[in-house]
């Protein structure tokens, strides 16, 4: 819970008292049911940060609805927490480039809150967002089978695990020129094609930068 001496959100740790009211949101209990948003025709002008959290967590950043870049790393080292931190600056140095805003997509455990079951790692990822200023409205959480639905080809939902995920890597791959690409890199290059263009990635942007390429 959001204690009032220190501050502290349990979920993203995030400590500035100016953001306590918002923090609390992160601690109901119960989620709200979540109203199905269209896509737009076109790429949000905006950057995703993508990510699969967990002890090897998988990230990919599109920029203007094209993938920049990917990659998965373990998180549980001091080389992995620095890397967590370099990723989310990098997507952070595209969005001023541009001057567009940028949001971060994290995976959410089936049946609960973002982070349930995913252990700390969602949680190293929230700090990491949090501490580059990213407001905790432009951080969604998306179940996979939402994703799935629109970024694999269909009937995927409905595959065993082990080939659900080779499907992932296949489609994945796809979008890479062939090139290798992890089993929790795909997830996230996946999560990233469908947040691109998602409904709900264009409900986190601000009003007056609501707009596509």
């Amino acid at each position: 819970m959001t204690h009032a001496r220190a501050w502290r959100c349990a979920l993203c740790g995030w400590l500035n008292p100016s953001d306590a009211k918002a923090c609390a949101s992160c601690e109901k209990g119960k989620p709200r049911k979540r109203k199905r948003l269209d896509p737009s025709f076109r790429p949000w002008a905006c950057v995703v940060l993508a990510l699969d959290a967990g002890s090897c967590s998988g990230w990919a950043i599109w920029v203007l609805g094209k993938l920049a870049a990917s990659g998965e790393h373990s998180i549980y080292s001091d080389a992995g927490l620095r890397e967590v931190v370099r990723v989310v600056e990098q997507a952070k140095a595209y969005a001023a480039h541009l001057g567009v805003p940028w949001v971060a997509l994290i995976e959410q455990a089936w049946g609960g809150r973002m982070g349930v079951g995913l252990g700390c790692a969602a949680g190293y990822w929230m700090f990491a967002l949090r501490n580059a200023q990213l407001p905790r409205a432009r951080i969604g959480s998306v179940l996979p089978n939402v994703w799935r639905a629109r970024a694999l080809p269909k009937g995927s939902n409905a595959l065993s695990r082990d080939k659900v995920r080779a499907v992932e890597v296949a489609t994945a791959r796809a979008l890479v020129q062939g090139r290798k690409v992890g089993d929790d890199e795909a997830p996230a290059i996946l999560i990233g094609k469908w947040a691109a263009q998602a409904g709900e990635t264009g409900a986190m942007l601000p009003k007056n930068a609501r707009v596509t390429t």
